[in-house]
């Protein structure tokens, strides 16, 4: 095949395995995590309009994502809620990433390996970004409509990285070295807007200069850093803009309930797990909850990890082989905005904080197999391809999981059978199936577990009672929300259809006279109050301020 049919053809086949491999994702479903809540009874975000734009640039509930908004705007715009177009979309970001890395790793070999040919430097660049790309660690980003955020931010991103070497390209004129750089720039702050993964990345841009392009000591070191200076103050600036917006949802934890020690642990645990996860993804689950206090002596083995990959960076700087540091220094660089320092999120560990913080990987495994196939070509090829294939048949079975509710709340309680989120959301799973009596248990476990929102389990659960006719269980469960909860209305409110269900319209009006009282706001609860006095032939109610 001729050169430049083939650099053509090699990424075209990368983005296929990655469709391959996703494609239980095109039949997906809304999950009961963040999706109901981002999508299903938000309003905001449906189209792009002027009113919808305006909400998109400037809610500050979560991370402030105003391109990524934008995209699932275009999804509303082109199919509504239906959540194939979401998912199908969601794919397609995700290989035109893995496409985007291909070119990215094939550039930088071609800087770094000149002694390797053109065709083997492509398929080990192809191999490096399908080791990404087909990772079981993408499915939570890809298969998550909520993550529509990761999948843009690098389908944006790594253009800008290959924009960016190639400004430095030997022998570039320098209006084309601008451009490339004005562009390079231009897209990374579209990524960030999308999420903000890349707020350290005019440090990683450094790194890269110095360690991997080696363009120091031919160029001035204070050259290096005036480039960078925009990267620094565009990432400064989202950096404060996503703090703060986290501050003002409520999803910061401040320094009184997770301090500087319990960080650290989180840290430590965070470079752990990811390294190992890449290198052998074997216990993947969706949700590792994050469990206060942590005490950082239950992370000693994290801890020392951590340590010894630090040591051994430095080990790796301070000898001839310094350049393959780049590697650990930019996982913990690229890391570090979603790895505890700031803590927002309730997991320990998530799959995809890994999204944008694996790369430098990717680019070691595409070094080594270009070194082995220029050596060991049939081998080399045998082994990559029944790795690469190995991770394929994961992720496409992890993404069929992470299809569906039920599959996904299955696969976390086998793995996290005491976690009392996990029961919730299996039984509420089970409830929206109209599998009520097999969501009653989950409901009970949850609750004997300790969920955090005990008021709005005992809701869901008495319902699910309700609904099956064991209406004595369902009303002392009610009976169990407590008057200052923000379920009691609602609670009440159910009770009193249960008691005129039953014929007691006494007991029924006094619970829907509890429910306005507690939610006067609520027409619906007065409606109910009223209709039951009429049909009682009790005189309808009058108003305190209409009184004489």
């Amino acid at each position: 095949m001729q050169p430049a049919r083939l650099r053509a053809v090699i990424p075209l086949w990368g983005a296929c395995l990655v469709l391959v491999a996703f494609a239980p994702a095109l039949q997906g479903e809304w999950l009961n995590w963040d999706d109901n809540i981002n999508f299903l009874d938000n309003p905001h975000f449906r189209g792009l309009g002027r009113e919808q734009l305006r909400w998109m640039w400037t809610d500050r509930s979560g991370l402030w994502i105003p391109l990524a908004w934008m995209s699932l705007g275009l999804n509303h715009v082109l199919g509504g809620m239906d959540p194939r177009g979401y998912h199908a979309l969601n794919v397609a970001l995700h290989m035109v990433s893995v496409v985007g890395l291909w070119a990215l790793l094939d550039t930088i070999l071609s800087r770094i390996l000149e002694a390797v040919d053109a065709t083997t430097r492509r398929w080990a660049a192809l191999a490096g970004a399908l080791f990404w790309g087909l990772h079981p660690l993408r499915v939570e980003s890809v298969v998550w409509i909520t993550e529509r955020r990761d999948v843009l931010c690098t389908a944006l991103l790594f253009p800008a990285v290959l924009l960016y070497v190639r400004a430095h390209a030997p022998g570039l004129a320098p209006a084309g070295r601008r451009w490339r750089l004005a562009g390079a720039l231009s897209l990374t702050v579209a990524s960030m807007l999308s999420k903000p993964h890349a707020m350290t990345f005019g440090v990683a841009l450094l790194v890269l200069d110095l360690m991997v392009l080696q363009r120091w000591p031919r160029e001035r070191l204070g050259r290096l850093l005036a480039e960078k200076l925009p990267w620094l103050a565009v990432g400064l600036v989202i950096a404060a803009v996503a703090g703060s917006s986290q501050v003002d949802g409520g999803a910061a934890l401040s320094l009184d309930a997770h301090g500087p020690g319990a960080r650290a642990a989180v840290i430590a645990e965070g470079l752990r797990y990811y390294a190992f996860q890449t290198l052998l993804p074997v216990v993947l689950t969706p949700i590792q909850p994050l469990l206060l206090p942590i005490r950082p002596g239950e992370h000693l083995p994290a801890l020392a990890i951590a340590l010894a990959g630090a040591l051994g960076t430095l080990g790796l700087l301070l000898r001839r082989r310094w350049r393959l540091a780049a590697v650990p220094l930019l996982y913990a660089l690229l890391l570090s905005p979603v790895s505890g320092v700031f803590q927002s999120s309730p997991n320990l560990v998530a799959d995809r904080n890994s999204l944008v913080a694996t790369v430098p990987f990717a680019g070691l495994f595409a070094v080594v197999a270009a070194l082995g196939l220029q050596r060991r070509r049939r081998a080399t090829a045998s082994l990559l391809v029944a790795w690469l294939g190995t991770l394929g048949v994961v992720t496409f079975g992890y993404a069929e999981a992470w299809s569906h509710p039920l599959k996904l709340w299955e696969l976390q309680l086998q793995r996290h059978p005491q976690h009392p989120q996990s029961h919730f959301l299996m039984a509420q799973s089970l409830d929206e199936a109209g599998r009520e009596a097999e969501a009653i248990p989950a409901y009970e476990a949850a609750l004997r577990l300790g969920h955090p929102a005990l008021d709005q389990v005992r809701l869901a659960l008495g319902h699910c009672q309700a609904t099956v006719e064991r209406f004595d269980a369902a009303l002392a469960t009610w009976a169990a929300i407590p008057p200052e909860s923000d379920h009691f209305a609602e609670a009440q409110a159910f009770t009193g259809r249960v008691r005129w269900s039953q014929g007691m319209g006494e007991e029924a009006l006094d619970a829907f006279a509890r429910a306005v009282a507690a939610a006067p706001e609520e027409g619906e609860y007065a409606a109910l109050l009223q209709q039951a006095r009429a049909t009682l032939g009790r005189p309808p109610e009058i108003p305190a301020a209409e009184l004489p």
